[in-house]
C-alpha cells in the first residue's frame, strides 16, 4: 500500500509535538482508553453469540508522551460475517479484502487499530506462543505499510478476563498492554493480564486512610492512589480541592497554573502565608498535598492552560478539574477533554453584593464525559466570550469601535467559605468518579442565600458540535494541533515540556 497524502497527519504531529517521534529509551506504558458506551458495544458484540468466536476492529487516536503511550478509541466496528473467511467456537479467519480495507482506513485517517476477539468458553484468556508469532508477523508487516501507525491485539472472555499486547514501533516488539481506562461519568480500570477480576489478592493500604477504608474498602482507596488528577486553577476553588484530593490520598497530580502568590489571595489559598506573596501557587499547592500525603507524585506546570505545555502535561490525566474564572481557559479544557477522552470536572461560583449586602452566592459543579455532551452544549462556556479574550490589543480595539464589547471581566468577589463549599462538593464527585463509591451528578447546582442544593442532568449532545457531535473531535488526540489560542504569546517551534518535579 502507498502512503496517502492525508497520512502526513502523523508527520504534522511531528511538528507540533516533537518528543512523541523519539526513540524511548524505556519501555513505554501502554494503556487503552475506551469510552464506556464504546466498550459496552463491543462486549455486547462479543458475546451476544458465543457459540462461535467473534472479531472486532477497534479504530483509534493516539496520545504520546515521555513514558507512557494511549490508543484513544474512537469507533468500534464488530465484524459481520461476510467479514471471515472460516468463523467457528475456536478459529477465526478474516477475509482478507475485510481486513485490508480497515488497513486502509488507518492510513487515509491517521488512524491506529485493536483488532479485538472473543474466547467464549474458559474463566481466564491468554495469547498462544502461534498467536504471538502471528502478530509479530502482522505487526512488523503493516508498520512497514503504514509508518508510525499503533497498532495491538486484544482477546476477551465472557467473565471479564482481557488480555492485550500492542507493537512498539521504536523497539520494533511486542510489549503488553498495562492498563484499560473506560470513561464515562465514572472510570473503570481493568487489568488485561487475562486473569478473571476479582482474583487479584485483597489490597493493602496506609494506616492513614483507615477511616476512609471503613467508609468504602481498600480497594477504592488503591483506586484513588493509582489516579492522576489535573488540576487547572490554584486559587479560591482550586486551592482547597488540591488540599481535599491530597488528603483523601489521590497518588498523582499535574498542577496547572500561570501565576503568582499575591497578597489579595492570602484569604483564598490554603495554607499560604505572607512569606508565599511570589512564589508560584503550583508551588504552594503541591506544598500543601505533600504535607498531608507525603507520597503524592506531583507535576507542578507554572504555564496558562490554553499553553500546548500544559495541555502536554495534562492530555495523561484521569480526570481534569478546572477552576478558572475565563471562557477561554473553559474552551480549551473542553477540547483537551474531548481529544483525550478524559472526564472534565468544571468548578464555577458568583458572588453579587448590592449595597454593601450580598444579593447573590451560587456556584455549580458541572460534569462534561466523554459520553456526554461537552462543556459549551452544557451552557458553562461562552464562546463569544472566550473569543473576546483572545483577541489581540489590535482587534479589541477594532470591535470598540465598530461598537462591540470585549466580555472581559475585572476581578471577582471570591468569599473561602463558598470557595471551599465548592471545593468540597467537587472533591466528592472525584470519589465518585474515580471509585465508583457513590453516584455522580451531571450538575450540582448550590445557592447559598436560597440556601438549596440543586443536582440538574445533562440534555443529549448537540448533533452539529464540532467537539462533541457526530464527526466531532473526540479521541483524535495528538492527530490534532494544538491551536493557537494567542497565537502572539506561543512560540513558533515548540520546544520539549519541562515539568517541574516538586520535592520535600
Amino acid at each position: 500500500m502507498s502512503t496517502s497524502p492525508t497520512a502526513t497527519r502523523r508527520l504534522q504531529l511531528a511538528a507540533w509535538f516533537p518528543f512523541g517521534r523519539k526513540r524511548q529509551r524505556r519501555r513505554q506504558r501502554v494503556q487503552l482508553v475506551f469510552r464506556h458506551s464504546d466498550w459496552q458495544t463491543l462486549q455486547d458484540h462479543l458475546f451476544g453469540d458465543t457459540s462461535t468466536e467473534q472479531h472486532a476492529f477497534v479504530f483509534c487516536g493516539v496520545a504520546e508522551h515521555r513514558g507512557w503511550v494511549r490508543l484513544l478509541v474512537r469507533d468500534v466496528v464488530p465484524t459481520p460475517r461476510h467479514g471471515f473467511e472460516v468463523q467457528s467456537g475456536a478459529y477465526l479467519r478474516l477475509d482478507r479484502e475485510y481486513h485490508r480495507q480497515a488497513l486502509l482506513r488507518c492510513r487515509d485517517e491517521g488512524l491506529s487499530l485493536i483488532e479485538v476477539h472473543s474466547h467464549p468458553f474458559g474463566s481466564s484468556v491468554a495469547f498462544s506462543g502461534i498467536d504471538r508469532g502471528n502478530d509479530e508477523r502482522k505487526f512488523r508487516y503493516v508498520g512497514e505499510r503504514i509508518p508510525g501507525i499503533r497498532h495491538a491485539t486484544m482477546v476477551c472472555s465472557p467473565t471479564g478476563a482481557v488480555m492485550a499486547h500492542a507493537w512498539d514501533p521504536a523497539g520494533r516488539c511486542i510489549r503488553r498492554v498495562d492498563e484499560i481506562l473506560v470513561m464515562g461519568g465514572r472510570l473503570e480500570r481493568i487489568r488485561p493480564d487475562g486473569r478473571r477480576p476479582g482474583s487479584d489478592p485483597a489490597r493493602n493500604a496506609s494506616v492513614r486512610y483507615n477511616r476512609q477504608i471503613l467508609a468504602f474498602g481498600a480497594e477504592r482507596q488503591h483506586l484513588l492512589s493509582s489516579a492522576r488528577v489535573g488540576v487547572v486553577g490554584l486559587s479560591g476553588n482550586g486551592s482547597p480541592l488540591a488540599m481535599l484530593l491530597g488528603r483523601l490520598g489521590v497518588g498523582r497530580f499535574v498542577l496547572v497554573d500561570p501565576d503568582a502568590v499575591e497578597e489579595s489571595n492570602l484569604s483564598r489559598i490554603v495554607g499560604a502565608t505572607p512569606r508565599d506573596i511570589g512564589r508560584p501557587k503550583v508551588e504552594v499547592a503541591a506544598r500543601e498535598i505533600r504535607r498531608a500525603n507525603p507520597d503524592a507524585r506531583i507535576s507542578a506546570v507554572r504555564r496558562s492552560v490554553l499553553d500546548p505545555l500544559a495541555a502536554q502535561a495534562l492530555k495523561g490525566v484521569d480526570l481534569l478539574v478546572g477552576a478558572t474564572d475565563s471562557a477561554s481557559s473553559r474552551m480549551a479544557m473542553t477540547v483537551l477533554a474531548r481529544r483525550y477522552l478524559v472526564p472534565y470536572l468544571d468548578l464555577g461560583l458568583r458572588i453579587e453584593g448590592e449595597k454593601g449586602s450580598l444579593a447573590h452566592a451560587f456556584g455549580q459543579v458541572r460534569l462534561a464525559h466523554p459520553d456526554g455532551p461537552c462543556l459549551v452544549c452544557l451552557g458553562g462556556v461562552d464562546p463569544v466570550r472566550a473569543r473576546s479574550e483572545l483577541d489581540t490589543p489590535e482587534e479589541r480595539a477594532l470591535r470598540r469601535a465598530a461598537g462591540y464589547g470585549t466580555g472581559m471581566v475585572g476581578p471577582v468577589p471570591s468569599i473561602m467559605p463558598l470557595n471551599t463549599t465548592i471545593a468540597s462538593l467537587a472533591a466528592w464527585q472525584c470519589i465518585g468518579i474515580l471509585t465508583g463509591a457513590l453516584a455522580t451528578a451531571d450538575c450540582w447546582h448550590l445557592d447559598l442565600l436560597a440556601p438549596r442544593l440543586v443536582a440538574i442532568a445533562h440534555p443529549a449532545n448537540e448533533a452539529d458540535c464540532v467537539r462533541c457531535g457526530t464527526g466531532g473531535e473526540d479521541a483524535l488526540g495528538d492527530l490534532l494541533p494544538w491551536p493557537r489560542w494567542a497565537a502572539e504569546s506561543l512560540p513558533a517551534n515548540l520546544p520539549l515540556l519541562a515539568e517541574t518535579e516538586v520535592t520535600r
